[in-house]
Parts: structure tokens; C-alpha cells; sequence
């Protein structure tokens, strides 16, 4: 049974590399790394808006391991928000749910690349911890969804996702000296944005 929520949502599911201008190799390298998921079949990715900062390009990895130049379309540093867009056919876009509806207890899975690509589509499990917790990150305090689901650093931008598959959050940055705890933008505060 999870393993085919696995499957569902991980067909959605993008690495997005930040890439800048390099004065000393006069050629953009590699800064960054993070996730994102597709929410249109016309090319439409949502990701954090901490991991496309300051890029000079973006590049989408999809899970067939080709990569794709991603338009910046638009940006919210408040919310962490980000959406891009590739040119590419064939997308599996994943359907934002209702993260109001969400309740302690819930079972959801994260989807993303936390080391960049060499650990692209690796998967945690957990519960939802609190639906709506008022959090303080790096200055800017939101509502996030609480998770004990394993949140790293590059996962950041990726999916979480109940067992229908549906994407109740964008998991983002955890707080520092946190064990075990991740925080997700609520979809329905990113459907805003």
C-alpha cells in the first residue's frame, strides 16, 4: 500500500538545481540544491522560494534523469513559495489537497532530494504532529503543518502528501537543533500564493 503512494506521488516529483555565475571559472556552476513537485501538465512547479534565490539559472531533474532550463515565474520570500516553468510534454502533475482538513495523527510521506542528485526520490514517512503550528523560521514567522517526517535541507520545496496522494504541504527548512521535527507551507496558504 505504500509503496504505491510512493509511486503515485513520486512521478511527480522534481530536483531543482540553483544555479550561479561563477567570476572565477567565468561559467555558472552549481550553488544549491532542492525539490519541487509539478501541479500543471503545462509545466508549472512548485518549490521554496529560499531554494531558487539569487540563481542566474534554474535547472528542473526530472525522475527520468533528464534536465530541463525552468522559467522563474514567480516568487513569495514571506511564505517560501516559488513557482517555475519547464517546456516539457508528458508531466504527472500531482493535485493539491485541502491542508485545513488535515488533523494530528494523519499519515504523510515526503518525497525529495536532500543531498541533491545523488539521493534524488528518497522518501520518509510519519504523522502530522500538529496541522497548524506558528512557527519562527530564519526570522519570518508562519503556519506550518508539523511532521515527524525526516526533513533535510535539500528536500526543501518537495511534496507532503497524504495517502491519497494529495499534496497538503511544501515542505521547507526545519528549525535548527530540531530532532525529528519538519515544517510544511500549508497547500492551501501555496494555492494562495
Amino acid at each position: 500500500y505504500k509503496r504505491q503512494i510512493v509511486d503515485s506521488v513520486s512521478e511527480g516529483v522534481v530536483g531543482i538545481i540553483n544555479y550561479g555565475y561563477s567570476e572565477k571559472y567565468t561559467r555558472e556552476l552549481e550553488f544549491g540544491s532542492g525539490s519541487g513537485f509539478v501541479i500543471s501538465s503545462e509545466g508549472y512547479i512548485m518549490t521554496n522560494a529560499h531554494v531558487v534565490e539569487d540563481a542566474s539559472k534554474l535547472g528542473v531533474m526530472f525522475v527520468d534523469g533528464e534536465e530541463a532550463e525552468a522559467q522563474l515565474v514567480g516568487y513569495d520570500k514571506t511564505f517560501d513559495v516559488a513557482v517555475l516553468k519547464v517546456d516539457k510534454a508528458n508531466l504527472k502533475p500531482l493535485k493539491l489537497g485541502d491542508s485545513e482538513a488535515v488533523r494530528v495523527g494523519e499519515f504523510v510521506i515526503t518525497i525529495g532530494d536532500p543531498t541533491g542528485r545523488e539521493l534524488s526520490g528518497t522518501t520518509t514517512f510519519g504523522i502530522v504532529s500538529a496541522p497548524a503550528r506558528s512557527v519562527n523560521i530564519d526570522g519570518v514567522t508562519n503556519v506550518y503543518i508539523q511532521t515527524d517526517a525526516a526533513v533535510n535541507p535539500g528536500n526543501s520545496g518537495g511534496p507532503l502528501a497524504l495517502p491519497d496522494g494529495k499534496v497538503v504541504g511544501i515542505n521547507t527548512r526545519a528549525c535548527a537543533n530540531s530532532n525529528n521535527l519538519g515544517f510544511a507551507v500549508p497547500s492551501n496558504v501555496a494555492r494562495g500564493v
